[in-house]
């Protein structure tokens, strides 16, 4: 049933995000204002998505910006760019998608060293025969010894998945929706350009992946993310690749694609601005 739930969620959010960018690409809308979320706005975003069937979860206010009409100061839509994972990637993979790195793999290299320091290490003679006895001072020797090299490995771990931890971030585009009387109007456009204004003035994008952010669509509206400088992408971030082969499962069934696209961190705005 979980699965099921999730398949469901994934494309009826996807049937969404076209309905509430019909129409767009056109002017912003009139007596809107934008603005970054607070803590207010959560529980009506959150309700709202519940209530569309759209996935209310990974919702945080300081991830969003949303846009509210001048006059009365009600939300009139809201657009979040949310953290999908680290940018690294598996150095063991040819070819590995983003976000591929995993700290097994950092303890296969760490297990590697240790061995290769352990046999190199002539300070200690490995107990046989005699001075395999517990109390024999060569056994004790290489017994402690081995709880050095155990807790030296540990500390390495730990060091490197704080370090994977501390890399950039990958990045989705989501929860991209207008209320449906202000539709059509441009708002979502203008959320859209925002929210990636917003992310790029508050990351870095140090290097080769850090900070590109994601979309999933419809093969139908690839062309109105274009605008916004996405391109389609093959290599998919691992903690997408779930969602996109269940998407893909339904969207077929209706003659149609999940397609996921990428926008590199250093092209935002780039496009964008000029259309």
């Amino acid at each position: 049933m979980q699965i099921v739930r999730m398949i469901h969620v994934s494309f009826v959010t996807v049937i969404l995000l076209l309905d509430t960018t019909s129409g767009f690409g056109g002017g912003g809308g009139g007596g809107v204002r934008f603005r970054c979320g607070n803590t207010d706005d959560g529980p009506t975003i959150a309700f709202t998505m519940a209530k569309e069937l759209m996935n209310p979860l990974g919702i945080s206010y300081k991830n969003f910006v949303v846009a509210e009409d001048v006059k009365t100061g009600h939300r009139v839509g809201w657009a979040q760019i949310r953290p999908i994972g680290v940018s690294g990637i598996d150095p063991s993979r040819y070819d590995s998608a983003p976000g591929s790195i995993s700290t097994d793999a950092v303890e296969d290299d760490i297990d590697d060293t240790m061995w290769e320091e352990f046999e190199n290490d002539t300070n200690v003679d490995f107990p046989n025969f005699w001075s395999t006895l517990p109390w024999s001072k060569e056994y004790q020797l290489a017994s402690k010894s081995a709880n050095e090299r155990q807790k030296r490995r540990e500390q390495l771990v730990a060091e490197e998945k704080e370090m994977i931890q501390l890399q950039s971030q990958i990045w989705e585009l989501a929860s991209v929706y207008v209320i449906p009387e202000r539709r059509s109007e441009g708002i979502g456009s203008d959320l859209v350009r925002s929210v990636l204004e917003q992310h790029r003035q508050l990351q870095t994008g140090g290097g080769e992946n850090d900070d590109d952010v994601y979309a999933l669509t419809l093969s139908q509206t690839v062309d109105w993310y274009r605008s916004f400088g996405f391109i389609e992408t093959r290599s998919i971030p691992k903690s997408m690749k779930f969602e996109v082969a269940a998407g893909n499962v339904i969207t077929k069934l209706m003659g149609n694609q999940l397609v996921c696209l990428r926008l590199p961190f250093d092209q935002i705005g780039e496009i964008g601005d000029k259309s």
